[in-house]
């Protein structure tokens, strides 16, 4: 019913909202589904992918885009330039279904979840030509449509402090909730929809517990409010307010509740990008955020040669934190073990099913899949890697190359996306893509990038300001007292009452 409900909602909110602000209409039409709307559920219509919160709110933010944003639309010209790569994941599809319609069998032997011992192996279906329909839909509808939404609404500096306010704005309305289900376990999503979104095991940090709210994993949360903060941080440089607080009390506001939320990852994420944020000046973000892509693409051939011996690094680490050592020696283990499967189909990879995972003589699975880099190659091969970090990485690159062309009033937007981009990159090393934001902020850094870039190049075609006409070059026109300005009727000196006329 949430669902449905929210297609009426969202139409009527575009319609009566877009004469005030049409950019805040569709960022709050996405953003609102995407964090209020139910986890687990979803519409599972014949020959697509099941509909859930995420696929909701891109086709109502595209609905709204359309009605709202007809002209930005139309002139998006999708499919071209940095969209390409999503062309390229989409013939990379293709690639990986028809090489793996071959059946897969692991295991003369296995026990069921009974502790039945059953005398067959472990089979895996191959896939179909069906599912080149289903992948495609299901990623056009969760990767390219964010990403063609941030692209398409953010333009300009205005758009850009749009953005940043309702980041800001949402996850202030977050952070009541974060901080009581850190004392007293998820339970938001259960009082409002009925039902928990995730298991009590994977939230329970010492003598507290990761907040989940609506989305499936306090790591989404988590990564949320760490963007929260670094828009903040924006704010406070600008020293602009929040609800009537000033914005760098929602910065520490924010950063508290991420403290408390139990995640070290986004906790280190925002100590790098607040600082940055603050303090930048010149290419300082934007060149911060291009080291720390090349680190996301140099990741994997890195791991998959063995530059170097982590291993070694997980012996001395076991001196230190002992807890900690073991953490990694599990996560470089399983990269290893499922690399050395991947790299049998290296190029589209194994594709679904589980057939990209590793099976022992028994067939039973053996490995744990946390990162996304290690599951983009073997699912999708190099080509699903490639296209779909591209859309998020390729950005910021883009940003790197046009800095000197971005206004300044626009810098410091372009700036803290690039930063949240770059770090949503590596947090898809050890984690896995559990939110679809990381492909929206993409593509608004790039609509960002390109809108103020054609913004100067406008202003510069224009040149400056005519002077008024009866003014010399050069001279300040409160100097010359009988300049006016084109169109309007050159008014004489009249004399005062009874004065004699002026010389």
């Amino acid at each position: 019913m949430a669902l449905l409900l929210y297609v009426p909602a969202a139409l009527g909110y575009a319609v009566t909202a877009a004469k005030q602000n049409a950019t805040r209409t569709v960022f709050y039409i996405f953003f609102i589904g995407v964090m209020f709307l139910p986890e687990l559920v979803a519409f599972d219509a014949p020959l697509v992918p099941p509909l859930s919160k995420y696929e909701f709110s891109g086709l109502m933010s595209l609905t709204a885009a359309y009605l709202v944003h007809k002209d930005r639309l139309l002139r998006s010209k999708p499919f071209r330039g940095v969209d390409l790569f999503f062309v390229l994941l989409l013939l990379g599809n293709i690639g990986t279904v028809m090489t793996n319609q071959d059946t897969l069998s692991f295991g003369v032997y296995w026990w069921d979840k009974a502790g039945n011992l059953v005398a067959e192996p472990r089979i895996l279906s191959g896939h179909s030509s069906k599912d080149i329909v289903a992948v495609t839909v299901r990623d056009t509808l969760s990767m390219y449509i964010p990403f063609l939404m941030g692209r398409v609404a953010f333009r300009n500096a205005a758009d850009g402090r749009v953005l940043m306010r309702g980041i800001v704005i949402l996850a202030l309305i977050y952070a009541p909730g974060c901080l009581l289900e850190a004392r007293i376990s998820p339970q938001v999503h259960k009082w409002v929809y009925g039902y928990a979104s995730t298991g009590i095991a994977g939230v329970v940090r010492g003598d507290g517990f990761k907040p989940v709210l609506f989305q499936n994993s306090g790591l989404a949360v988590a990564t949320f409010l760490f963007c929260a903060t670094a828009c903040a941080a924006v704010l406070a440089k600008r020293k602009e307010s929040i609800f009537g607080l000033p914005a760098i009390g929602a910065v520490v506001i924010l950063m508290v509740t991420l403290a408390l939320s139990h995640n070290l990852a986004a906790l280190l994420y925002t100590l790098v990008a607040v600082p940055i944020i603050l303090i930048s000046r010149g290419k300082l973000a934007i060149t911060a955020a291009i080291a720390l892509a090349i680190l996301v693409l140099l990741y994997p051939p890195i791991r998959a040669w063995q530059v170097f011996d982590v291993y070694s690094f997980i012996e001395w680490l076991t001196e230190i934190s002992p807890e900690r050592a073991d953490s990694l020696h599990v996560r470089f283990y399983n990269e290893d073990i499922l690399y050395e499967r991947a790299s049998e189909r290296l190029t589209f990879g194994w594709g679904g099913y589980g057939r990209n995972r590793v099976y022992d003589e028994r067939g039973n699975d053996i490995c744990l899949t946390d990162g996304e880099w290690i599951i983009r190659i073997g699912g999708r091969g190099v080509v699903g890697f490639i296209a779909t970090f591209g859309l998020i990485l390729t950005p910021i690159f883009i940003a790197w190359r046009r800095a000197h062309r971005i206004p300044k009033e626009g810098r410091i937007y372009v700036d803290a996306l690039a930063i949240i981009c770059a770090l949503f990159a590596v947090d898809l090393l050890p984690n896995s893509l559990f939110t679809k934001l990381p492909f929206f902020f993409g593509g608004a850094l790039l609509g960002l990038v390109r809108g103020l870039e054609e913004d100067a190049k406008l202003k510069a075609m224009q040149g400056p300001a005519p002077p008024p006409v009866g003014v010399p070059p050069g001279m300040h026109p409160a100097a010359a007292p009988h300049a006016h300005n084109p169109g309007q009727a050159h008014v004489p000196p009249q004399p005062a009452l009874g004065g004699a006329p002026p010389r």
